[in-house]
């Protein structure tokens, strides 16, 4: 999996490409603890380039969303398609995250 991230004003994207899954997704922590450490409140997760997505990535998009949330912020998904945003629409996190639908 791959991460990129870009900051504009108040928001940061991270970009997302590969497939995040129990493999992978310790490959989150260093960016989205950055994130977090430096007091964020907007992140957009660019998702156009994640081909695919199991339980244990979504339980990290997931924490961040919690983190960002307790701490007055918002998590935004981008680009979602395929198999993740499938995964996310039987989840339901549609609602969570309405720019999915």
């Amino acid at each position: 999996m791959q991460i990129s991230r870009t900051d504009q004003d108040d928001t940061t994207t991270l970009a997302l490409a590969g497939s995040l899954d129990a493999a992978t997704a310790a490959n989150t922590d260093t960016p989205f603890d950055a994130v977090l450490a430096e007091g964020r409140k907007q992140v957009t997760l660019e998702l156009s380039g994640l081909e695919h997505i199991d339980n244990a990535g979504v339980a990290k998009i997931m924490g961040l969303y919690m983190h960002l949330k307790q701490r007055g912020g918002a998590l935004h998904i981008a680009g979602i398609r395929d198999q993740p945003r499938a995964i996310f629409c039987l989840l339901r996190y549609d609602a969570v995250f309405p720019e999915i639908v």
